[in-house]
């Protein structure tokens, strides 16, 4: 990573209105608003995105863009990716917290030869994935690669 890089920092922004009951509105410039509540069970609003949701979808959705970014990095080859995630909350200490994020990617490659760069690669997103590591909550990555027949073209 160059050093002009390193010194750079991104900001991002959103605001939050309150729309009624236990229900808000999230914005942010060029991004279509989300409608967003407090899950039920904190006596919430099912059927809406929760804060709660939120912070596992960002979870699970920065393990595959760094994933993504190590394979193109590498070179590392593979057909398809789709991932799964979720978030315990429980009482830690007189608080509710989430105890541990886990994380199940499944990474189809065409043959066995290129599992391994992609099991690295996997890695590599786990220990560099800037959400995760801007969490005290365990993130667990649990890596299935499959090999699948590569379809052929009609």
């Amino acid at each position: 990573m160059s050093s002009a890089f390193r010194a750079k920092s991104f900001p991002y922004r959103s605001a939050v209105e309150w729309v009624a009951e236990k229900r808000g509105r999230l914005t942010a410039s060029g991004l279509p608003p989300l409608e967003v509540a407090t899950p039920p069970e904190f006596k919430g609003h099912p059927g809406l995105w929760s804060p709660e949701h939120l912070l596992v979808c960002a979870v699970n959705a920065c393990i595959m863009t760094t994933f993504l970014a190590i394979a193109e990095r590498h070179n590392v080859s593979f057909l398809s990716y789709e991932s799964e995630a979720e978030g315990t909350v429980e009482m830690v200490e007189g608080k509710f917290m989430f105890s541990r994020i886990e994380v199940f990617p499944t990474i189809a490659v065409a043959d066995e030869h290129m599992a391994a760069g992609v099991r690295r690669a996997v890695d590599g997103a786990h220990r560099r994935c800037l959400i995760s590591l801007s969490l005290k909550t365990e993130v667990i990555v649990h890596p299935e690669v499959v090999v699948e027949d590569e379809p052929t073209p009609s």
